[in-house]
């Protein structure tokens, strides 16, 4: 894919820079001809403007794609890593990293990829569906008539009754 993309951005500055000398050069014989009538020599004075903007615009255009082209790439580059490392590190001591990774309802550590150290969670399985529990009512033993703050850090036990103490945030890309 990115050969394919940088042969056609190749192509691409090529044709227009080509454009863009065939354009002047066409210009600067108009300027060099015997007919140097006011109003053509301003329409010409124009069209090398917009021919000079077109270029710095083209320019410009491919150093952005240029730049962003390579930061895909260094992301696919940092993703095959995560991939592979993932791919031999289950292969030798499989770690589930999610609640579907997991056959049966209770707390389970998972290590999802954002959290490499371990997160504790309950995950219920209910007909072949998995589900990461954030909040439980169990035996009416915990209060949950508590303050913000109280919410917002999370409380009770994994195995009664909980509010999730850790956020799990899916980061951004």
């Amino acid at each position: 894919m990115s050969d394919t993309f940088n042969k056609s951005m190749t192509h691409l500055n090529k044709e227009t820079t080509e454009l863009r000398h065939d354009l002047l050069r066409e210009v600067k014989r108009m300027d060099d001809s015997k007919e140097k009538e006011l109003k053509f020599k301003d329409a010409s004075m124009q069209v090398k403007s917009l021919i000079e903007r077109m270029g710095a615009l083209m320019d410009n255009f491919t150093s952005h794609v240029t730049q962003y082209v390579s930061r895909v790439q260094s992301d696919m580059r940092t993703l095959q890593g995560v991939c592979k490392t993932r791919s031999t590190t289950n292969d030798v001591n499989p770690k589930p990293t999610s609640c579907d990774d997991v056959d049966k309802s209770g707390v389970h550590t998972i290590y999802p990829y954002f959290k490499p150290s371990g997160l504790a969670v309950y995950c219920e399985i209910d007909q072949d569906k998995a589900c990461l529990v954030i909040q439980r009512r169990k035996f009416g033993t915990v209060d949950f008539d508590r303050s913000w703050e109280e919410y917002k850090t999370g409380f009770g036990n994994l195995s009664g009754g909980f509010l999730a103490r850790e956020r799990v945030y899916l980061p951004s890309y």
